[in-house]
């Protein structure tokens, strides 16, 4: 059976209007609902900060034990006989291998059983960015990208198209990595991508994944403009094209008196600018760039002396450890 469900427009996607928010969440639930009896297992057997683990040895139970992991990744407080144990990204039978090795030196035969009796201390994976509910989430089971994007209630109009996901090795336990020289890595998604069925844009993510919807640049045009405010920046936006977008001018505003309030690193400049001009071809429109301010005249008002100061939207970023928590099982 193909997992490839039927997309909506994806052109209008990169536009970010209302309808096509809606129209990509649903895509992605049909893709999620034809894909979760694949996806419906539990996690590997592999052990991970914040397990609780087991040892059971077969008819010997002074030689059993429970514990976590320490910060470096060995058994901690396993105290039954002389050695570490580095149990950190390693299987249950591997880890039991290792045991029935020590406990060989004096038992005969031992038998040994590792098993992971709790996963709820795992690190979180954490969904930030240009979502609608930044979540973080316990990961009872495997979850892929496009699970989390439906759970976090999917994209907001700040949403740039681009997801990137930060991956440490030693929380992940990632396969691929496990072993000497691991390191941290980023994993970089283009949602366009993933609406066309890309499976390679569609990762399954791990334990302690820090996963962000990156946001667009905005720009802001105020003044005596229809509809002032911010707009999301994208390649090649002009001039007119933000002024259109933001409905035009109103009554009051004067197309001769647009002023450009730019700043690059630290300096600023300041650009005049003319729409009668440009709309008449006289003048060449001007490209724009993030977080310029755009300032339309405004009839019997004079000009600024000083840049205007511009208001952020919406509230301050929650710390991604308050964030409300649910549960993947």
């Amino acid at each position: 059976m193909s997992l490839r469900p039927t997309f909506c427009n994806i052109g209008k996607l990169s536009h970010f209007y209302p309808h096509s928010i809606v129209c990509f969440l649903a895509c992605l639930t049909t893709f999620f609902l034809a894909a979760s009896n694949i996806l419906g297992q539990s996690l590997l057997s592999t052990i991970h900060y914040g397990d609780r683990i087991e040892i059971d040895v077969l008819g010997s139970f002074e030689y059993d034990w429970r514990g976590g992991l320490n910060p470096e990744g060995y058994l901690d407080g396993f105290d039954r006989v002389e050695g570490q144990i580095f149990a950190l990204c390693k299987s249950e039978s591997e880890v039991a291998d290792e045991v029935a090795k020590l406990y060989s030196r004096f038992l005969r035969d031992p038998v040994v059983t590792v098993r992971i009796i709790d996963t709820s201390g795992r690190p979180y994976v954490f969904l930030t960015g240009g979502v609608r509910n930044a979540t973080r989430f316990r990961l009872m089971r495997r979850a892929t990208l496009q699970e989390l994007l439906v759970l976090g209630g999917g994209l907001t109009e700040f949403a740039s198209g681009d997801v990137t996901i930060f991956r440490r090795p030693d929380t992940s336990c990632e396969s691929e990595v496990n072993g000497a020289g691991r390191s941290p890595r980023t994993i970089r998604v283009k949602i366009s991508d993933l609406l066309a069925g890309n499976p390679n844009a569609n990762p399954e993510v791990l334990t302690g994944d820090i996963v962000d919807v990156n946001e667009a640049f905005p720009i802001y045009v105020i003044g005596g403009i229809a509809r002032p405010g911010r707009q999301l920046f994208r390649d090649e936006l002009s001039l007119s094209r933000a002024v259109a977008a933001a409905g035009g001018l109103d009554k009051n505003g004067v197309s001769s008196q647009v002023v450009i309030y730019r700043r690059v690193g630290g300096t600023s400049s300041v650009i005049e600018a003319n729409l009668e001009q440009i709309a008449q071809g006289s003048a060449a429109d001007i490209e724009l760039k993030p977080y310029d301010v755009i300032d339309i005249g405004i009839r019997g008002r004079e000009r600024r002396q000083f840049p205007p100061v511009v208001e952020g939207t919406g509230s301050p970023p929650v710390p991604r450890e308050e964030l409300p928590l649910r549960v993947i099982d």
